[in-house]
């Protein structure tokens, strides 16, 4: 009998044979006068064949996944261009009916879901807001989402997609499809119920941290028909922060340190802040040098609406509340600024577009546009302040340079260019442009274009 050296290596090492497989081996090796150091032989052929066979499956199984996660990319893009469009209409409607922007355009009202207890204060809350807005929510909501939307072909082609891949056990599947009844997305109709039942379904069958989570939040408030139980709302909410969903841990943090449902313990609480705080800057430093775009203002009703104090008394409103036709007014103003020599306008749109506003999405391209303009008023043909200049200026000088710099160093709006980038930041921190400075601590203690060194980025 001939055998490959790896299969002799691997007899010769003592293959895992099970007890009735030996038995056999016993048998047919009397039986057919074949020597007893055979029966080793044919134990570790059965096992590279049962060990190639279990190769097979799981080939085939990856095969699969793959084919079912292409499938479920294209299903999930088709679906958000599709409520993309749908909130982009809502907000217009909401223009048009002269409604609060911030206010959460909720597909129906959502009391009647929600437990007794919970009930009153939250329809109290309602007509509070009614009452100093001047409009009642419920009416709002109708006049926001009357008539039921038309999903066109292709909507309604991926949603039962989505479904049959969903019934196939896909976990990202499984998952959307719950959040679309929980949220109402698509043009479907919000099921609390029917959402507790599929994250319920979801934790048990693949354990995903999500469902989880979202089955810590039903028993914790008792949504949708599900029961109210604090224990298997810290037990779900437990699960999910210790497989790191942010959000869990965050909700345990905050358990754990006030002593809502568990014994207060602050050395407990940092353990799950910790955790959060973990992820968070992991998945922020895994981004461009300097770390990814932190996320902008969320607003908030008080900032349109004013707090229990009246009207723009929240904590941001007085320099954050400002409507899209005053927006759009300051905008244009800025930019008749710039076209006639304003370097400061020039700027302000620059950082504005850089940025991003709650009213307008970030645009890097703009922006690196409108900040080489400001620079080529500024500096020189070989990269020299002009004489010229006020102190103001001079100020404005620094902020475009150095924005200009992290620009080029993070290949945001323009071509990365690290050589370039440092020639802009030098001269930014030079002018006490403080993001300027930090950039360029950055570039030594990591050491592009210049020397690695940690004292140099500490004494910047």
């Amino acid at each position: 009998m001939r055998l490959t050296a790896g299969l002799l290596l691997w007899a010769a090492a003592g293959s895992i044979v099970r007890a009735e497989d030996k038995a056999t081996l016993a048998r047919a090796s009397t039986d057919l006068a074949v020597p007893p150091s055979a029966s080793v032989i044919l134990a570790a052929h059965t096992d590279e064949q049962r060990f190639s066979g279990f190769l097979e499956d799981q080939m085939e199984i990856d095969s699969r996944r793959q084919a079912q996660a292409k499938e479920y990319e294209e299903i999930h893009s088709i679906l958000h261009d599709y409520q993309t469009k749908i909130e982009k209409k809502d907000e217009q409607l909401l223009l048009q009916q002269k409604l609060p922007e911030s206010i959460l355009k909720i597909r129906r009202d959502v009391s009647q879901d929600l437990p007794e207890p919970i009930k009153t204060p939250f329809r109290a809350m309602q007509q509070l807001i009614g009452g100093v807005l001047g409009w009642t929510p419920h009416s709002a909501y109708i006049r926001v989402t009357a008539g039921p939307r038309k999903q066109p072909e292709k909507v309604r082609s991926a949603l039962e997609r989505l479904e049959k891949l969903a019934d196939d056990g896909f976990e990202r599947a499984m998952v959307l499809r719950a959040e679309m009844k929980m949220y109402g997305r698509y043009s479907t109709p919000m099921d609390l119920g029917s959402a507790f039942e599929e994250y319920q379904a979801i934790s048990e069958k693949t354990g995903n941290a999500q469902a989880q989570y979202m089955l810590g939040f039903f028993y914790s408030t008792g949504v949708g028909g599900a029961p109210q139980k604090n224990s298997l709302a810290l037990l779900y909410t437990s699960l999910a922060a210790l497989q790191g969903h942010i959000a869990a841990g965050m909700v345990m943090g905050f358990r754990t340190k006030m002593g809502a449902g568990v014994p207060a313990d602050c050395a407990e609480a940092v353990e799950y802040y910790r955790l959060v705080a973990r992820t968070a800057i992991d998945y922020y430093v895994s981004g461009p040098p300097l770390g990814r775009t932190m996320p902008g203002y969320r607003m908030r009703l008080s900032d349109d609406a004013g707090s229990a104090y009246g009207v723009k008394t929240g904590p941001y409103s007085l320099y954050r509340a400002t409507g899209r036709e005053e927006f759009g007014g300051l905008v244009e103003y800025y930019r008749f600024s710039a076209q006639k020599g304003s370097l400061k306008a020039g700027m302000a749109l620059a950082d504005l577009y850089y940025s991003g506003h709650e009213h307008m999405p970030r645009n890097l391209t703009m922006s690196a546009r409108h900040v080489r303009n400001v620079l080529s008023h500024i500096f020189t043909a070989d990269g020299k302040l002009r004489l010229d200049l006020t102190q103001a200026e001079v100020n404005v000088a620094g902020n475009a340079a150095g924005l200009y710099g992290i620009m080029l160093l993070r290949g945001e709006g323009v071509e990365e260019d690290t050589r370039l980038a440092a020639k802009w930041l030098e001269i930014g921190a030079g002018l006490g442009h403080g993001a300027a400075t930090n950039a360029l601590g950055y570039m030594y203690q990591h050491g592009i274009e210049v020397a690695a060194s940690s004292e140099d980025a500490i004494e910047l």
